[in-house]
């Protein structure tokens, strides 16, 4: 018995890397990956649900996980209906209120995404927005801009170096000595609080504090790499933050704000237009008497 499910598990294996390399190739279509009872499980209904990320590192191990993950799933359904507990009061009612919420949750999505797609925020809005909430974008910490190299060679990192203090323009050094050149372009256009900056690079990361503006570290090896740091900007904590660092969070809260009033508009008006067509009444029955009532009830009943 151990032989036979060695046997089907290296099948299984062997299927499911002829499976990955359809992935590589595009050809999913069709490629079942499981069966329980009358359901299948394709390789592209896996695909659609596993994080694009987890495909990435190992396609193999995930797409095994989220088989035995499905066929799991798949027998305690199974099971559940054989046992007809979706027959019982209280799992219909369960069912129906999940239901519910499902369908209430699709409406407010959908709402919100007409809105999204029709609304356009300007940048005099984003700079009034900023200017009605500047005292709640005060900065907690030292924030800093700064210049990163880093390379494997420690002669290039000398070369580098001395090409910063020469003058030569950044994006021009991190070009030509630099991994990751075109991060660390864009990176250093940005503002970063102390705390997390290069927190990853210890030795490089005690410079970021103690840096005058326009100074250059060391040079220093982490991991095999050589890494220094020039220091371009800084902002103090309790500086107001500057509206062109967070522009799209501003722009997102905007959003967020209009899609929020949009909805509440929304519902106010389905709360009248069911007044005005009679598909709404409120009873007035609740009172004190009322309340009283029920507190007897429940006295009586204890």
């Amino acid at each position: 018995m151990g032989r036979v499910q060695c046997i089907i598990g290296v099948f299984a294996s062997f299927l499911v890397l002829c499976q990955c390399t359809d992935i590589r190739t595009g050809d999913t279509k069709n490629v079942q990956l499981a069966r329980v009872g009358s359901n299948y499980l394709t390789l592209d209904d896996a695909r659609e649900e596993i994080p694009s990320f987890l495909l990435k590192q190992d396609s193999l191990q995930s797409l095994r996980n989220y088989r035995e993950n499905w066929i799991r799933e798949q027998l305690l359904l199974a099971e559940a209906r054989s046992l007809k507990l979706e027959q019982q009061e209280t799992v219909k009612k369960r069912l129906a209120n999940a239901r519910e919420e499902v369908l209430k949750s699709a409406l407010k999505e959908l709402i919100i995404t007409q809105t999204s797609k029709n609304v356009l925020i300007s940048d005099h809005e984003i700079q009034n927005y900023y200017e009605q909430h500047k005292e709640q974008l005060q900065l907690p910490e030292r924030y800093v801009r700064f210049r990163h190299l880093e390379t494997p060679e420690l002669s290039i990192a000398r070369t580098a170096r001395e090409e910063l203090r020469a003058g030569t323009p950044w994006p021009q050094v991190a070009r030509n000595y630099s991994l990751a050149p075109k991060a660390k372009i864009n990176n250093a256009e940005k503002y970063w609080p102390v705390s997390s900056a290069l927190n990853e690079l210890p030795s490089i990361q005690r410079y970021i504090a103690t840096l005058d503006s326009g100074a250059i570290s060391p040079i220093q090896r982490e991991n095999g790499i050589y890494h220094f740091i020039q220091l371009i900007g800084a902002r103090a904590e309790g500086d107001y933050s500057d509206p062109e660092w967070i522009k799209s969070e501003l722009k997102d809260w905007l959003l967020i704000e209009k899609q929020r009033k949009h909805y509440n508009s929304y519902v106010k008006n389905l709360y009248l237009n069911a007044k005005e067509d009679n598909e709404l009444d409120v009873f007035n029955v609740l009172s004190t008497d009322t309340l009283n009532i029920d507190k007897n009830r429940n006295q009586t009943t204890e």
